[in-house]
This record gives C-alpha cells, structure tokens and sequence, in this order.
C-alpha cells in the first residue's frame, strides 16, 4: 500500500557526498601542508608515501636510524593532522 511505501527508508547520498567532497579538499590542500613540515620530516613523508621506501633506505639516504626515520613519520603525519585541521579541510567529526 502507499502508506507503507512512505515509511520505508529511501537512500540519502548527503553522506557519501560530504564523504567525497572532503577527500578533495584535502587531496587539494595536502601539498601544501606537507610543503611546509620540517625538510626532515616533509623527505619522510614524500619517500615512504609517495616513492615507497622503506624505512631502512629512507634512513640509509639521511644518515640517521631508521627508528629515527620512523618517528620523523610519526610527527610528520602528527604535524599533517594539525594543520588539515586548522585548514577545515578534515571534518571535526572523523
């Protein structure tokens, strides 16, 4: 019957858009975040992510630990999450 077809769920997109809609602000934003990290962290970053290398190689090519490596990552990501938020690019709720 109708009524019942109006109390079934209909799908609502608003989700998904504001899904999408945030992923390329950010996508637009992010290089310039990561422009501006420290030049040790912003190599990590751009090595591990975007050419893949492994932390021992990372390590090898600044002449440091890869521990070091690894925690120049953590606060580079850290660093990334500050200032996305700061942009009102990454919703408050995520």
């Amino acid at each position: 019957s109708s009524a019942e077809s109006l109390l079934e769920p209909s799908y609502d997109p608003t989700a998904s858009w504001v899904t999408e809609m945030s992923q390329q602000q950010i996508l637009q934003t992010l290089p310039q975040a990561i422009a501006q990290l420290p030049e040790r962290q912003r190599k990590v970053v751009l090595w591990r992510y975007y050419e893949e290398l492994p932390f021992e190689e990372i390590a090898r090519l600044l002449e440091i630990e890869p521990a070091t490596a690894r925690s120049l990552l953590r606060h580079g990501i850290n660093n990334l999450r500050k200032q996305m938020r700061g942009s009102d690019c990454a919703p408050s709720e995520f």
